[in-house]
């Protein structure tokens, strides 16, 4: 019998913020390096749904992306 743990936090990937990367062919450290974000690996974890970029981060990606936040998936969603 499994059991769920409701402490565990459901991961929503962002495939739209990756789809937009990809179009252009630009790495993690393309984008990191536009952004002046430290860690590459960040992006990815931005992508994949383990972390959320900071107000800074989301403005700088709608700027390099020339989108809103909405096309980048950038909008939390409400429950």
């Amino acid at each position: 019998m499994e059991e769920s743990n409701p402490t565990r936090k459901t991961l929503v990937p962002n495939h739209l913020l990756k789809a937009e990367r990809e179009r252009r062919n630009w790495t993690h450290k393309n984008v990191a390096e536009m952004i002046n974000l430290p860690n590459p690996h960040t992006v990815g974890r931005w992508e994949r749904g383990y972390s959320f970029p900071l107000p800074h981060y989301r403005q700088e990606l709608c700027r390099i992306f020339a989108k809103s936040a909405e096309e980048l998936g950038l909008v939390k969603r409400k429950n």
